[in-house]
């Protein structure tokens, strides 16, 4: 069983990654509005409250997601072998985000190709620029251009800060975001034919404010734990399910031993878009690093043994056991918290887009309570826990070896969970600091 921990370092003003540029690819770059495509309202400047970014601390966060790739008209033997340019950038605004510049492999067409976010100033612009290859290096061709939109093979998406909008040269269809001002798909495809190579793009581009982009990210993290305790619930009538499945597979088999093992087959992975850090204003944001949802199933192999079945179950009664009012108070007080946290997300993505900053401050200080709350009930789970394990604490006798049950959970679940809480919780008592007058 593994614990992945994932960051992605979305600085203030731009990420600092590298990448590689194809060298076919426009050297000139449009710093223009662009006609056409959807767009924002009207607002304010690039601090306070704007009438469609809401409660701003001065960021902005776009979200671009490449979709799918697929080819509509093929010219080579060989391949399609696609590579997509990506640029972002700030045109003539200060200060300005890092470029993001770079590439990535689609083969022969992709689903769920890509996904970055970017951050720049309330009171900028700014641009991406998506260009789309065919790799025929293997044919001593080298780059070669598809067409995405008409006869051009590049995409580009303009964002307006002070007004949430988002324009570009591609037809944009809204789409409904709670914890977005602005969110789009698109759909593009080349004209090309007989010797033009061409394909469709299919992607979407969310606008949020900073608060917006932090609050929806851990709202994704928050629920990932709810779901993490709650998956511990059903655990073991999971292993008897899988369990009885594999006992009625084998029953036509004439087998001396059925040896049948159930352990922690996986721990997933969840998506985390990118952690908005500001390094200009004081005190400075630091969110918290994301976790993933967990599941723990059963799985067939042929190394099962009995052992990995207690362990499935003796982990199941032990979290049973910590719910109940006679065991120590940590991981009730943990869930609880959780909860309320997830409640007061709900809350302030609804308080922000209408501009009270004093609402969405009273907001952030239920969150330093109930976050504060949550690294409490963690911190004693973790203890706890801990002196089970060591063989320090009474024993609750409820499982066959809660020893071990105990070392599991916190070490592969609990223990990292409180680093992270812990982290939030210093990200929610500066947010709120910045936000009170």
């Amino acid at each position: 069983m593994r614990f992945v921990s994932v960051v992605l370092a979305a600085l203030l003003l731009g990420l600092a990654v590298s990448g590689c540029q194809d060298p076919n690819s426009p050297a000139a770059r449009p710093e223009m509005m662009f006609p056409g495509g959807g767009g924002g309202g009207g607002g304010g400047g690039g601090g306070g409250v704007s009438a469609s970014v809401g409660v701003d601390i001065g960021i902005m966060v776009v979200t671009v997601r490449i979709t799918a790739i697929s080819q509509v008209n093929r010219v080579d033997w060989f391949g399609p072998y696609y590579v997509m340019n990506y640029d972002l950038y700030t045109p003539n605004t200060t200060p300005a985000s890092t470029e993001l510049k770079g590439s990535f492999g689609a083969g022969g067409g992709c689903a769920n190709c890509w996904q970055w976010s970017y951050t720049f100033v309330t009171r900028g612009d700014a641009v991406i620029s998506l260009s789309l290859y065919d790799d025929q290096s293997c044919c001593f061709n080298g780059m070669q251009p598809v067409t995405i939109v008409g006869s051009s093979s590049n995409v580009l998406l303009l964002l307006a800060g002070r007004t949430c909008g988002i324009n570009g040269t591609v037809a944009l269809v809204k789409l409904t975001a709670a914890d977005a001002c602005a969110s789009y798909s698109f759909s593009t495809t080349g004209s090309g034919t007989g010797g033009t190579r061409s394909a469709t793009v299919q992607g979407t581009v969310t606008l949020r404010s900073g608060l917006q982009y932090q609050s929806a990210m851990r709202q994704q993290v928050y629920q990932a734990y709810a779901n993490l305790m709650g998956d511990l619930d059903v655990a073991a009538s999971i292993c008897y399910q899988r369990w009885q499945g594999e006992v009625a597979d084998m029953q036509g088999q004439l087998l001396p031993l059925i040896a049948i093992g159930f352990g922690f087959a996986s721990l997933g992975q969840g998506l985390a878009e990118g952690v908005l850090q500001n390094q200009f204003l004081v005190p400075a944001i630091e969110a918290a690093d994301f976790m993933s949802h967990v599941r723990d199933y059963a799985s067939h192999s042929v190394t099962f043994s009995a052992q990995s079945l207690f362990d499935c179950g003796d982990i199941h009664l032990l979290w049973w056991y910590l719910q109940q009012p006679v065991a120590p108070s940590g991981a009730r007080q943990l869930r609880g918290a959780v909860s309320s946290v997830l409640n007061d997300l709900r809350v302030v993505l609804t308080d922000l887009p209408t501009g009270d900053r004093s609402k969405v401050t009273a907001d952030f200080a239920t969150q330093v309570t109930d976050v504060g709350a949550a690294v409490s009930g963690d911190g004693s789970l973790v203890q706890y826990l801990q002196s089970l394990a060591s063989g320090t604490a009474p024993n609750p006798g409820v499982c066959l070896d809660c020893r071990s049950a105990a070392s599991i959970l916190v070490t592969k679940l609990f223990q990292p969970m409180y680093a992270e809480l812990a982290s939030d919780r210093g990200y929610v008592a500066s947010t709120y600091q910045l936000l009170r007058p």
